[in-house]
């Protein structure tokens, strides 16, 4: 039940974008162009340039869109549970190297170590509480070693569950999700800041810039105990 109401919420949201765009496609892509702008900045200060980008949960495709724009060269993928989304997708984005796959991201085909960044924007509040922490670990899994995780959700003041106010079958979860990856000693969180929107009360969004670093420099290696 719970992966059939996420394909069609996520359909839904497409369906709400593209009505609210009119069929302006840079309205449609405009905050994910602004991210991209931003995370660029972030990225080129840390000295990082991506040539492999996943982003899961992609919907229709703007973050796809928008950080091809920032990174030409690089390849992307996309992925996401509505059928109908990816086939705005593969419609809409102009990115020559970026395909696009139905799929969810606790179940991900992809290999290890494939990817050098993989974005998740505003997507983990949306993953049913079943399934968050196998797409926690796909997210890392699938992320090469110096590769950034770019997070981007709510940054709410405690962990909030509220009801979609499009659906309320759907259960939409607020929580301070950059915790959750820097848990394992060999994320580290690299950068982070939280911009205010005037979208009402409360209402603040976080970028985390989470890096995964080689082994060696999480644990420090000493001699065993001699034996005689």
């Amino acid at each position: 039940m719970d992966s059939i109401l996420w394909r069609e919420e996520s359909d839904r949201y497409t369906q709400r974008a593209l009505k609210a765009a009119n069929g302006d496609v840079d309205r449609l892509f405009a905050h994910h162009r602004d991210l991209a702008r931003q995370g660029r900045e972030v990225m080129d200060a840390l000295g990082f340039t991506p040539t492999r980008v996943l982003d899961l949960g992609c919907g229709y495709g703007g973050g796809v869109q928008a950080f091809a724009e920032q990174y030409p060269d690089a390849e992307f993928e996309g992925v996401d549970p509505g059928a109908e989304s990816i086939a705005t997708a593969r419609r809409l984005v102009s990115h020559q190297r970026a395909r696009f796959t139905v799929g969810f991201g606790h179940d991900l085909p992809q290999a290890d170590e494939s990817f050098d960044l993989v974005l998740l924007v505003m997507v983990l509040q949306w993953v049913p509480r079943a399934y968050l922490a196998r797409t926690i670990a796909q997210a890392e899994r699938v992320l090469r070693v110096g590769g950034m995780i770019l997070l981007w959700d709510f940054a709410p003041f405690q962990m909030v569950m509220s009801q979609s106010r499009h659906n309320d079958q759907v259960y939409i979860f607020k929580n301070d999700y950059k915790e959750m990856f820097t848990a394992l000693p060999w994320l580290r969180l690299v950068h982070h800041y939280v911009k205010r929107m005037e979208m009402g009360p409360g209402y603040q969004f976080s970028s985390s810039f989470i890096k995964k670093c080689p082994i060696e420099q999480i644990y420090a290696l000493t001699p065993g105990p001699t034996e005689n």
